[in-house]
């Protein structure tokens, strides 16, 4: 099963088990992505490489992918292109979660998802 980011674990538990339920997997690890997602574990490697997915460090060599930036067993198209306007990936999976203004209050990922790309380079954008 997946596992939770820090910060949603006392959200999780807050809502108890239907919520956690609710909740996970939300970010799952190589090994299980691959295997949800059927691919290989090379072109999960060459995805996270070329920067079209959003890996989250877990220690020194693993990493948790969340699932939300996936659709129809591939990156949503355009993570490529907003990744270079943060300094982390953490930092840029946190900006494309948070509901923005820039994109009718709805977060960037789902715009992402919609396939406004466009929209969403600007709201990325520095004033």
């Amino acid at each position: 099963m997946g596992t939770l980011p820090a910060g949603c674990i006392s959200h999780a538990q807050s809502l108890g088990q239907l919520g956690i339920r609710l909740l996970l997997p939300i970010v799952l690890g190589a090994g299980e992505l691959v295997n949800r997602l059927n691919i290989s574990r090379g072109t999960l490697d060459n995805w996270r490489k070329a920067n079209k997915i959003i890996a989250l460090r877990k220690g020194l060599r693993n990493f948790l992918y969340p699932l939300r930036q996936f659709e129809r067993r591939r990156p949503v198209e355009g993570l490529d292109v907003i990744a270079p306007f943060f300094t982390s990936p953490e930092e840029t999976w946190e900006w494309l979660v948070s509901p923005n203004r820039m994109t009718s209050g709805k977060p960037p990922i789902d715009k992402l998802r919609d396939g406004d790309l466009p929209l969403v380079a600007i709201a990325r954008k520095p004033p």
